[in-house]
């Protein structure tokens, strides 16, 4: 291969773990930590030069420090790791709780070291008291809340379980119900990833801890335009030119396709142009958090309802209520129903099968989910086409 070709295929490689997974950490991601670390110079210039993004690295660690477009999206949730379950107001405290007893905990912890600490600290904090974050170890819910905590650390190599048994301190075991846990403090320490301090923040407002200085010039404010619509690219790879700003509009009309090109040639994702905007298509799935076709029922049914859609959408019909969705799937229910899993076929099945595929293209840019229905998007269609394969597999899921 000819060394430039190499170097550049290198590079992207480099680059797609950083957005995949924003904290790369050894031994896990041993292979993609020496591509950052081969190719740290041009990176970080090349995230900070057209992205605003800082690059962190040290021996074991390679932390990206992302700005989001948007620090309020709540489309791509923290989850369970395991089951996959976006974290609620509750997983999300005990999150915070839990990095700061780990921050001042020793070399190891337990989970049950970690239950203990976190009851006493929600016990004593009438703000939370008040905000009604409770936390009760007696409780099963509480203890689940509490072990998804513990395996998403794990996900990011913060925590490394030596021994013991989650499961069973989750089922109340009060004999072996307990794992222990190694601390990995160069992940934990890069973790977070912000321009403010939590402590120092005026308010109660999340997007704070990621604000940036206004503009001072007009060419910061160009500057600023460029960065943010990079970053869009970067983080969705979609982008509908109708849902820009003004200024953002006018940019893009003028600097979108040497940004597209930009971003593609730093990536290796292949852009589709079209009037509404352009998608940036990842052929091997390494960036695909939620890839929409898989095997399983959830992919068939992804892909029947992506179809049913942009159907919808190309018969002129923008806005599709929820109650047609709804006898959609009942249909498809009938029609597939033998192929997919038993429990997807009950109408409590079917509401949840629905909601979990309307969740996941609303987070890709698919749809817009309003009070009145769903409204299809142009992009859509890509994944539009009367030729469905039935589900190969019904026991897999559309996102393991």
């Amino acid at each position: 291969m000819n060394l430039d070709l190499q170097e550049r295929d290198e590079r992207q490689q480099a680059l797609r773990a950083l957005l995949a997974r924003p904290l790369l950490s050894a031994p896990g991601d041993a292979e993609a930590l020496a591509l950052v670390r081969r190719h740290r110079i041009w990176l970080a210039d090349w995230l900070l030069r057209h992205a605003g993004w800082g690059l962190t690295l040290d021996a074991e660690v390679a932390r990206l420090h992302r700005t989001p477009g948007d620090p309020l999206d709540p489309s791509h949730p923290a989850r369970d790791p395991r089951h996959h379950q976006p974290f609620t107001r509750r997983r999300y405290v005990l999150w915070c709780l839990a990095l700061a007893h780990l921050e001042g905990a020793g070399r190891q912890t337990t989970l049950r070291r970690l239950a203990d600490h976190l009851g006493r600290q929600m016990a004593a904090d009438p703000v939370l008291e008040a905000a009604g974050m409770t936390w009760d170890p007696l409780r099963r819910e509480h203890r689940a809340d509490l072990v998804a905590v513990g395996r998403l650390l794990q996900h990011w190599a913060v925590l490394a379980q030596r021994q013991g048994d989650e499961d069973a301190f989750l089922a109340g075991e009060t004999q072996t119900g307990d794992a222990l846990y190694t601390i990995h403090r160069p992940a934990l320490v890069r973790l977070l990833a912000v321009r403010q301090g939590p402590s120092l923040m005026p308010a109660c407002d999340p997007a704070a801890l990621q604000a940036e200085p206004p503009p001072a010039s007009d060419e910061d404010q160009r500057r600023h335009l460029r960065r943010r619509l990079v970053r869009h690219l970067l983080e969705k790879a979609v982008l509908h030119v109708a849902d820009l700003d003004e200024p953002s509009r006018a940019y893009w009309k003028n600097q979108g396709p040497s940004l597209i090109a930009l971003v593609a040639e730093a990536t290796g994702l292949e852009p589709e142009l079209r009037a509404e905007g352009v998608a940036l298509i990842d052929r091997d799935g390494t960036l695909c958090d939620l890839p929409l076709g898989a095997e399983g029922t959830e992919g068939h049914a992804a892909l029947l309802l992506a179809n049913f859609l942009s159907a919808e959408l190309r018969a002129g019909r923008t806005l599709v209520p929820r109650a047609s969705i709804e006898r959609f799937l009942a249909q498809a229910a009938e029609d597939h129903g033998s192929r997919w899993r038993r429990e997807s076929r009950s109408i409590e099945g079917l509401d949840a099968l629905g909601a979990r595929l309307l969740e996941r293209f609303a987070a890709g840019d698919l749809i817009r989910s309003e009070a009145e229905g769903i409204r299809p998007l142009a992009i859509l269609a890509r994944w539009g086409t009367p030729d469905i394969p039935p589900p190969v597999a019904v026991q897999q899921s559309l996102f393991p």
